[in-house]
Parts: C-alpha cells; sequence; structure tokens
C-alpha cells in the first residue's frame, strides 16, 4: 500500500489512503478465529510495529478532540499522516498524500492491533496488522443503495444531500451529490455492521463510519486539509444520518 499511486475521483478527489499495525511480537499458537466488533468504545492510543503485505514500520496512533491522528514511519525514512473515528471498538482512518491514498480500519486484539486497508477506487482489501493478531474480516452483508441524507457542517450548518453506495468486489464505491451540482466521491467497506467510507475534493480528505442500523447509516465525519494533516491536534466530528430509499 505505501508504494501506490494516488487516484483522482473525477477531478475532485484528489487522495486518500491509511494503513495500522502494533508489535511485532506475537509468540506461540495463532488463533485464526476472526475479531469482531463488541458495542463498546476502544482506545486505540499507542505506538506499534506494523506490517503489511510487502512493507514493515511503526504507526503511531494520539487522541485528539474528538477523533484520533495516525503517523506511519517507515525505514526508507517515509512518514505519512492521517486522521479517524473511533466507533464501537473500530477506528476508520484516512490518510492523503502525494505518494498514494486510500481507506482503512483497525481493531485492538488484545495489545496488538489488526486492521485493513484498500487504495483509493480500489476494489480488494489488504491486510496490516501485528505479528500474529487475528485477522478481520468484511462483512458480507450488503448496503448497496441511494440514501436521502442529513448531517451537519463542522459548525453546525445543515445540509442535504444523496448519497449513492454501489457495491466494487469487496469494497463500495460512494458518490454524494447535492442539488447545486456539487459532489463528493470516495471508497469504503464494511467490517461487522461499521461502514468505513473515506472522500476528498482538492483541498483535503476525510473519512465517514456509519454504524448500520436496518436500512439507515448512523454515523460521524471528518475532513482534514492536506496541509494540516501533519499538525492537527484537534478533531470535531460532525454527524451525518443517511436513510435508504
Amino acid at each position: 500500500m505505501k508504494k501506490n499511486p494516488v487516484i483522482i475521483y473525477a477531478a475532485l478527489f484528489a487522495a486518500l489512503a491509511a494503513f495500522a499495525g502494533c508489535g511485532l511480537t506475537g509468540k506461540g499458537g495463532k488463533d485464526d478465529s476472526p475479531i469482531t466488533s463488541k458495542g463498546r468504545s476502544t482506545n486505540f492510543s499507542g505506538t506499534y510495529n506494523i506490517e503489511g503485505p510487502d512493507y514493515q514500520g511503526t504507526l503511531t496512533i494520539k487522541k485528539a478532540g474528538q477523533g484520533y491522528t495516525l503517523e506511519w514511519n517507515f525505514p526508507d525514512g517515509q512518514t505519512h499522516y492521517g486522521t479517524g473515528i473511533e466507533m464501537e471498538g473500530v477506528l476508520g482512518a484516512v490518510y492523503a498524500s502525494e505518494e498514494n491514498a486510500g481507506v482503512a480500519a483497525y481493531k485492538k486484539d488484545g495489545t496488538k492491533i489488526t486492521g485493513l486497508w484498500t487504495p483509493a477506487s480500489g476494489e480488494e482489501i489488504a491486510y496490516e496488522r501485528s505479528r500474529g493478531a487475528k485477522e478481520i474480516e468484511i462483512s458480507s452483508r450488503s448496503i448497496a443503495g441511494v440514501y436521502d441524507v442529513e448531517g451537519k457542517y463542522i459548525d453546525g450548518e445543515p445540509y442535504e444531500n444523496v448519497l449513492t453506495l454501489e457495491r466494487t468486489g469487496d469494497t463500495y464505491q460512494a458518490y454524494w451529490e447535492w442539488d447545486d451540482g456539487s459532489s463528493f466521491a470516495g471508497t469504503g467497506f464494511l467490517i461487522d455492521n461499521i461502514a468505513v467510507v473515506g472522500f476528498g475534493d482538492e483541498d483535503g480528505a476525510g473519512v465517514t463510519v456509519y454504524k448500520v442500523k436496518g436500512s439507515t447509516l448512523d454515523g460521524k465525519w471528518l475532513f482534514t486539509s492536506y496541509d494540516d494533516f501533519s499538525s492537527v491536534d484537534k478533531i470535531t466530528l460532525s454527524p451525518e444520518k443517511a436513510v435508504k430509499q
């Protein structure tokens, strides 16, 4: 994932990406049973060693107001930054840089961490986790469809739009459209009853994390300017609710 190029969404979306992981210290037999959400809040703060399909590095996660900041460091000297939202034991995160982009979701496995990620507009999921950590499984349920959305901006101003979720392999392509013709595009996937969707435009990138409740998606979102990813210290979340048509 660290080497994927940035993918542009219809001249709007500049970048999305994310990674995560934890200590490479697993010993003994491995329990291959997947982790499921526990329905309660989890503290993801800490510094972890990480490994993915073709890379290793470290990840530092810090609580920042209502959300989290993430910083990945790799042996070749690269450093990446992201922001995320925790909901019922799942941390959904987005990362954006000139080199690569994507969206990811993670869970804790004791003192370890385990995650899945996909590049922007990706259709396949890859792992990133501590050595020996249990795997996460993608949910088989479908949330594809068209939704009527109501939410609020950071300043409290309300908005309405229409969200379309299209299934593409293991992932979903997301399209938010306003009456004035403006739009956002994004990519996401579903773990248990938590949907994580990254999005962005030429100014920055964000992530929305939804709890799936039947035909309703009840979520929170954040947006970070590209210039602020490395320095953000306080995140304010905004609500968004989507009801299937």
